[in-house]
Parts: C-alpha cells; sequence; structure tokens
C-alpha cells in the first residue's frame, strides 16, 4: 500500500453508520474502539433507536489515542444527525474530539434522559431558546458537556427542568450568572451541579442554598468569579458531601449569621 511505501496514509473511511432501515434496531454501541474517520454531513440516526453510544475515551480522557497514535477526531455533529422524531433516550459521543457547535435538533429530543458530549472541542453556545427550547426536553436527567470550548451565559432553560439530576457545564468558557432564583427552584432532583473553570460571576441565588437542604450532594463552583455571600443553606445539607466555591471573590463574613 502507499503508506507502507513512505506515502500519505489512505484516508480512513468514517465510522459505521446505523442502518436506516433497520426498524428493530434499538441500541447502537461501539464505544472503545479505534475509531477512525469521520461522520459524514449526511449521518442521521434511525429515528426508533434509543441508545447511540460512540464513547471514545476513558473517564478523564480528552480525546480517544487511536492505533496509529494519534487523537480520534469525529468531525462534527450535523443538524440532521438527530432526526426531529428520535425516540433516543441515551447519546454519549464523550472524548471522541467532536468540533463544531452543538446542532439545535440535540436540544429538541423530547425522550433523552442522558447525553454526554463531554471531553469533545464543540465551540458556541448551549442551543436553548430561540431555534428551539430545551424545555422540551422533559425526560432529561443528564446533561454532561464539561471540557469543550462552550462559550455564552449559562442555559438558563435547562435550570427549568424538574427531571436533571447532573449538570455538568464545567472547564468551558461560559460567562454571565447563574439563573435566577424562581428557575434554579426547579431543580429539586439535582444531585450535581458542576459549573467550575468557566468565567463565570455575580451572586449565588439563595435557591441554590434551598437545592443544598434537598438532593443535592455535589456542588463545584470552584474557579470562576462568584461574589456577594454564601448561602447558609450550603451549610445545613447532610446529603452534601462535596462543595467547592475556590478561586472566587466570595465574602465570608456572613456564615453562621443565618
Amino acid at each position: 500500500p502507499e503508506g507502507a511505501r513512505g506515502g500519505p496514509p489512505p484516508t480512513p473511511p468514517p465510522p459505521p453508520e446505523p442502518p436506516v432501515h433497520a426498524d428493530k434496531l434499538v441500541i447502537w454501541d461501539v464505544s472503545h474502539n479505534p475509531l477512525l474517520g469521520k461522520f459524514g454531513k449526511d449521518f442521521k440516526l434511525n429515528p426508533n433507536l434509543k441508545v447511540f453510544a460512540a464513547q471514545c475515551s476513558h473517564a478523564h480522557g480528552s480525546g480517544s489515542t487511536a492505533a496509529s497514535g494519534g487523537v480520534v477526531s469525529l468531525g462534527t455533529l450535523s443538524e440532521s444527525f438527530f432526526p426531529r422524531d428520535s425516540r433516543l433516550r441515551r447519546v454519549d459521543v464523550s472524548g471522541c474530539g467532536l468540533s463544531g457547535s452543538l446542532p439545535d435538533s440535540l436540544m429538541a429530543l423530547a425522550h433523552v434522559r442522558e447525553v454526554n458530549l463531554s471531553g469533545n472541542a464543540f465551540v458556541g453556545s448551549i442551543p436553548s431558546e430561540g431555534v428551539v427550547d430545551a424545555r422540551a426536553l422533559v425526560s432529561l436527567r443528564v446533561f454532561d458537556v464539561s471540557r469543550n470550548k462552550l462559550n455564552g451565559s449559562f442555559p438558563a432553560a435547562l435550570a427549568s427542568l424538574a427531571t436533571l439530576r447532573v449538570l455538568d457545564v464545567s472547564r468551558n468558557a461560559l460567562t454571565g450568572s447563574l439563573p435566577a432564583d424562581d428557575q434554579l427552584a426547579s431543580l429539586r432532583w439535582l444531585t450535581k451541579l458542576d459549573v467550575s473553570r468557566n468565567d463565570m460571576e455575580g451572586p449565588i441565588p439563595d435557591s441554590l442554598g434551598k437545592l443544598a437542604r434537598g438532593n443535592l450532594r455535589f456542588l463545584d463552583l470552584s474557579a470562576n468569579r462568584f461574589n456577594g455571600a454564601l448561602p447558609n443553606d450550603l451549610f445545613a445539607n447532610n446529603l452534601l458531601t462535596h462543595l467547592d466555591v475556590s478561586g472566587n471573590d466570595l465574602d465570608w463574613s456572613s456564615l453562621g449569621t443565618g
């Protein structure tokens, strides 16, 4: 082959596409394989598929190393990637070196329960209002877009989803403040909130302290520019096992006075 004679290696084929006409197929998982190539612009999931997983990395990686020694990059997710009538319950393409913006169609998956896009190179904002309304994600329990290059504000629409258990947007470039009290109050089943290592600012809403009195076990607001006082309710939760607010501009003088 040409590569063996010192020339450029052949272009790898695109990742295998789930058969469009396999109407009975509900789980398509090719995770932890040496995937090469890129998703084609016409790559489209079968609407009946319930699980689509192509996880390329280990838990703390930011890309999978293929047999050739390079970092896997599966290209971008086109707008047609997720059909509007999709029955997807779980999407996991973490650590695949994906780039470009998040497709609006992702935020229109009414049946999805888990979305894991962590450890990629996505840019732009998280679609939440406008073309799509993230409040349509009425079944969403896990939303993880950590370790990307996303910017813009924290999507307030996500904070209104009462079904959410895990919300992780850490290690991006998000700006602005946390959602208002009345929006955060909807997250009564939330167990993990991680917004660490962004560029967010403003006070910590009192309602976040009230969440800490509920089911919240993990809260990381570190390495931002939050200011003001910490809600005293944060320290009144017997379930909270992880609290990190380091690297901010918080005022500790009010502790113990509420």
